[in-house]
């Protein structure tokens, strides 16, 4: 029964962009994309419109992309694992024996990581965040460190209670 109970909780997190900031990743993308065009086939023999149909896929895919991101984070007795869709097609996943500290923290994207996204930081390790300003920080073992942006840290923050504190603690009173 105890280990039924133990596989059984977990804690599960979908994040992505909200619409406002998918129309403005959008807008800036297809200015900066335009503004491309102009600079760089300035005087060129090429006519704009070819130029600019030529562009179009790479616009549509980044379109695709932004409107696609997902930040997938699951927590279970095996660790936890997190997913940037499309970024990433499987889950990268953290044992809970690989895990020297998780906890729960504020942070600011922009000053600490350069935004949001997948971001790396030399000081900090690699950062997965998609809003928001509360992460779930891991510290591995080997030194290395990763902050996972959440939307549900309470949620978050009692899963990480129960599964760091060392495993003899869920056990069952037998009277033994």
């Amino acid at each position: 029964m105890y280990h039924t109970l133990y596989s059984t909780i977990r804690f599960k997190e979908k994040q992505s962009y909200n619409k406002g900031l998918k129309f403005l990743f959008i807008g800036l993308g297809l200015a900066a994309q335009l503004l491309f065009i102009k600079i760089m086939f300035q005087g060129s023999a090429l006519p704009s419109n070819v130029v600019f149909w030529a562009v179009i896929p790479f616009f549509a895919i980044s379109l695709v992309c932004i409107y696609l991101f997902k930040l997938e984070t699951h927590i279970d007795s095996e660790g936890i694992k997190v997913r940037f869709f499309p970024i990433h097609m499987q889950a990268r996943a953290f044992r809970w024996e690989e895990i020297h500290v998780a906890e729960i923290r504020k942070y600011c994207p922009i000053l600490e990581y350069g935004g949001w996204g997948i971001r790396y930081s030399w000081r900090k390790g690699w950062a997965y965040h998609m809003k928001g300003k509360i992460g779930i920080q891991l510290t591995l073992k080997n030194g290395k460190s990763m902050l996972i942006g959440t939307q549900k840290a309470e949620e978050a923050q009692q899963l990480l209670d129960w599964y760091f504190q060392p495993r003899a603690s869920h056990l069952p009173d037998t009277g033994q």
